[in-house]
């Protein structure tokens, strides 16, 4: 097969397969395409609570910059940028993707200045209800807030239905993702802090 038509296919596979560019915290092995944008609010529900808000969108293919706004109790608010480049994308039950970034690239947010690397695996999901759905497993390595070996889960239970759930070495994240309609996304977490909830606008042009 013609080289440009492989990666041509595998770029439209990707595409309609993968999901999030991050689970809740943690950075997965896909970045955003380019005509991506997702915006996404997350607020903890005890008081006083963190909110947190992140606007990404690709500047160019398998380059992604996210925009961050957080508001920490005791710190204030702040804003930064993180970066993330995918070296490939995933290719469900096929390839892994495999990306490399750096979080808080300003030194200003409660993250702190933090290089990463994660891999992600894709399987598709077999069912009557499922379209495009796949299980994600991501497993990182990075330094700062990561503080070494990190793992996330993506796992489909029902049409607009996902369990979602991380472990960054230092605490548990684990809820449920509901899209009531495309493009947005509802969210229920819980954490040794205190629950979060959040919603996530997602566009592709």
């Amino acid at each position: 097969m013609n080289p440009r038509v492989l990666a041509a296919c595998l770029l439209v596979a990707t595409v309609t397969t993968a999901h999030a560019d991050r689970v809740v915290f943690l950075p997965t092995g896909y970045t955003l395409q380019p005509g991506e944008i997702r915006v996404e609010f997350l607020r903890e529900t005890r008081t006083p609570a963190q909110t947190l808000v992140y606007v990404q969108a690709a500047v160019m293919p398998f380059l992604e910059v996210q925009g961050v706004w957080e508001d920490l109790p005791g710190s204030g608010a702040a804003a930064s940028l993180n970066v993330q480049y995918s070296i490939t994308q995933p290719f469900p039950d096929v390839l892994p993707g495999v990306s490399v970034g750096v979080l808080d690239l300003l030194g200003e947010t409660g993250a702190g200045f933090s290089l990463f690397t994660a891999i992600t695996w894709q399987t598709g999901i077999f069912s009557n209800w499922a379209t495009t759905e796949s299980a994600n497993i991501t497993i990182g390595y990075g330094t700062g807030r990561f503080r070494g070996a990190f793992v996330a889960l993506e796992l489909p239970m029902f049409q607009g239905v996902t369990f979602i759930g991380e472990h960054d070495s230092r605490e548990l994240i684990a809820g449920l993702e509901f899209e009531p309609v495309n493009g947005i996304a509802l969210r229920v977490l819980v954490r040794e802090r205190g629950p979060l909830i959040g919603v996530q606008f997602r566009r592709k042009f």
